[in-house]
């Protein structure tokens, strides 16, 4: 039996982490998925934990405190996730954002979609790249 795929979603707003969540289990894909409801959280939890080393992290956007931008820079700077695939999640569908944001380093941009089975096929498309 192969190791379940270890992700971690940043996100702020409770509906998106549910939705999230909810599409993650419907993929049937074996993953262990780690919510963090703020980067300042997300980030305290990978220093604190050497041991946890997400395949695919998921980051939002426009967050307070923090927002998304700042903590893919932060994350970035992380040698332990070298290997981690950095996703933007975002509302937004600004192709100079999305832009911007691969450039950082995310390796993909998944704009919220309002359909959960939009959303699943995003994440198969996604996570499938790692599972291979």
């Amino acid at each position: 039996m192969t190791e379940p795929l270890i992700c971690l979603l940043i996100d702020d707003d409770h509906d998106d982490s549910e939705m999230f969540q909810l599409a993650i289990e419907r993929t049937k894909i074996p993953v262990d998925c780690i919510m963090a409801n703020s980067a300042i959280q997300a980030l305290k939890l990978l220093k604190d934990d050497e041991e946890l080393i997400p395949d695919f992290i998921f980051v939002d956007l426009n967050m307070p405190l923090m927002n998304g931008r700042e903590c893919i820079l932060e994350l970035k700077k992380m040698g332990k996730l070298r290997d981690s695939t950095i996703i933007v999640y975002s509302t937004s569908s600004n192709k100079q954002e999305m832009k911007e944001m691969l450039e950082l380093g995310a390796s993909h941009f998944i704009t919220k979609p309002s359909d959960i089975s939009l959303l699943e096929q995003a994440l198969v498309d996604c996570l499938q790249h790692k599972e291979a």
